[in-house]
């Protein structure tokens, strides 16, 4: 196997080495800084940087993912597989765990989604990227990771949707669906003050007043309708909706607290 060493010569110029870094930035493309806080947050969880190097192509070792190669081998890395969303990733993880350069650059990854320059300058939704990653990652999952889980399953939950009420004639009718979900959004509000509250409110009971009672030929009744999860994740990945729109004043964003 390759040593650390002999990865780091052939991924960089050694004008670029600054001597080994604890934590590597990644440079904003434009408008990517979306991308470049989601890239960051999913590399530092380990059990997602090994499903990352069990996909097809990758190596053995967490350390290179490619350190089976030679040198011109994985010099020429990059350019091989330009259009690969998995390959892409794992250089780019590659180079974040080296810890060669202060930051690197995500044009590969993003030239793998099929961007140009102009797409990096416009704002693309984070969640609807994080599908796309996930979705490509698992497509990809070979047998390099010794049994690594699939990408997607690390962050699959499932969420219990219940509708239930009482007909006039006294019998409980419950409805179930169980539906998947890679994430959750929670909206915060000045109100809410803390995610745990949030969390309290996702699945709080609402009650539904008139609901019509196909069972009881249409009679109107008292529904109750209730989240709750069937099923975690080993990892739950959180959409925090912390910004406030006044309608009144469009452009008069607030932030609410992160505690």
């Amino acid at each position: 196997m390759k040593s650390a060493e002999a990865v780091e010569a052939a991924l960089w110029d050694d004008e670029y080495s600054q001597g080994r870094q604890e934590h590597v930035g990644l440079s904003n493309q434009g408008a990517t800084c979306y991308l470049n806080s989601l890239l960051q947050a999913l590399f530092m969880l380990p059990e997602f940087r090994s499903a990352v190097w069990a996909c097809e192509g990758g190596g053995e070792s967490e350390a290179g993912g490619s350190a089976e190669m030679g040198d011109e081998e994985l010099a020429a890395a990059v350019a091989l597989r330009a259009d690969s969303i998995p390959r892409q990733l794992q250089l780019l993880f590659a180079r974040l765990q080296l810890g060669v350069r202060r930051a690197v650059g995500t044009q590969n990854v993003t030239r793998s989604f099929g961007w140009g320059n102009e797409e990096a300058f416009q704002q693309h939704d984070v969640l609807e990227l994080f599908t796309v990653l996930l979705d490509a990652l698992s497509s990809a999952v070979g047998v390099a990771g010794g049994g690594a889980p699939s990408p997607a399953s690390l962050f699959a939950f499932e969420m219990s949707d219940a509708l239930s009420y009482a007909l006039p004639s006294g019998e409980t009718i419950r409805r179930a669906r169980t539906v998947p979900e890679k994430y959750l959004s929670l909206p915060l509000s000045e109100s809410t003050g803390s995610l745990e509250v949030a969390m309290q409110r996702y699945v709080e009971a609402e009650m539904i007043e008139g609901f019509q009672a196909d069972e009881a030929g249409g009679a109107r009744v008292t529904a109750t309708k209730a989240l709750a999860f069937a099923t975690l994740p080993p990892l739950l990945m959180l959409n925090l909706g912390r910004f406030d729109v006044n309608g009144n004043a469009f452009f008069d964003l607030s932030c609410c607290p992160s505690r």
